[in-house]
């Protein structure tokens, strides 16, 4: 398996300590120079998921079960999320930026994602939806859950990208008075104005769609970005956290407490009255702002 290079000056900011800053507590794993025996392989692939080397960390992992099919596979669902903005040395440069917030990190990787690797739009979402489908070749049960926590979470900011302006996701782009939105509460939001979108940037159409498909691209080919596309990456995401990958690190850690914090209000209101506490919830999670 042949993985790309980072740039080495990038090494001491983004490998060992940049997911550190997500969780306020360093890393809990400990990986090893040379791994060896299952109890090393699953520490060190542990350890490189918590740092975002999620392609290192399926190899591991793949290992650990003797399925070679499975890191073939795994490995091309990172090719093709590399090829269209997503690599995983972008994963790392975008969640280790993020000053301690994963919504701003998701927005750092949107905002790399709008040009990077072609223009974002329903061509660079049915090529990260072939990725996310690799899972179905793929037998072990943590390294499917890498690739889908990679695939997702690629899809999530893919759909950020498409709506956001040609400069970069702003909170303008979430909701019109996006300073009177973020004031809301959860039992506010749904009537409350200043929450109301633009809906050439986002739509709530596909109200049957839950998960992302795991074959064909039905209800995931349209022309606008779809806030139900948005959702049921966000449930792979919370999917392969909770019941493949199961990491209690700072980057798992990190993501399972801001995936709780959305989904409380995002999921349960994307339709109603424009998906006003949907965007709000995007708001009170940073997405929209590097600041």
């Amino acid at each position: 398996m042949k993985f790309r290079s980072i740039p080495v000056v990038l090494i001491p900011a983004l490998l060992f300590a940049a997911f550190g800053v997500l969780s306020g507590c360093g890393n809990i794993f400990d990986p090893f120079d040379s791994p060896s025996g299952d109890a090393q392989l699953l520490s060190d692939a542990r350890a490189y998921f918590d740092q975002g080397e999620f392609e290192k960390a399926a190899k591991l992992y793949a290992e650990i079960s003797g399925d070679k099919a499975d890191e073939v596979n795994a490995d091309s669902a990172f090719r093709i999320l590399d090829v269209n903005g997503a690599s995983m040395g972008q994963f790392m440069i975008s969640f280790g930026t993020g000053g301690g917030s994963i919504g701003k990190g998701l927005t750092s990787l949107a905002n790399h994602m709008i040009s990077t690797g072609g223009a974002a739009g329903k061509t660079k979402r049915l090529a990260i939806l072939e990725a996310f489908q690799k899972i179905n070749a793929i037998t072990d049960p943590t390294t499917r859950g890498m690739v889908r926590f990679a695939t997702a979470t690629a899809m999530a900011a893919e759909i950020l990208a498409e709506g956001a302006s040609p400069a970069g996701l702003v909170p303008g782009d979430i909701a019109n008075e996006p300073a009177n939105c973020a004031t809301a509460t959860p039992d506010t939001c749904g009537a409350n104005a200043s929450c109301t979108g633009t809906l050439t940037r986002f739509v709530a159409l596909e109200d049957t769609l839950t998960r992302l498909p795991l074959s064909g691209t039905s209800k995931m080919d349209g022309t606008a970005p779809d806030f139900y596309v948005f959702s049921a990456a966000l449930e792979e995401m919370n999917v392969a956290l909770n019941s493949e990958i199961r990491s209690g690190g700072s980057l798992g850690g990190g993501f399972i407490s801001f995936l709780g914090q959305l989904n409380a209000v995002f999921r349960a209101s994307l339709a109603p009255a424009q998906g006003r506490c949907a965007r709000y919830s995007l708001l009170s999670q940073g997405i929209g702002t590097l600041k």
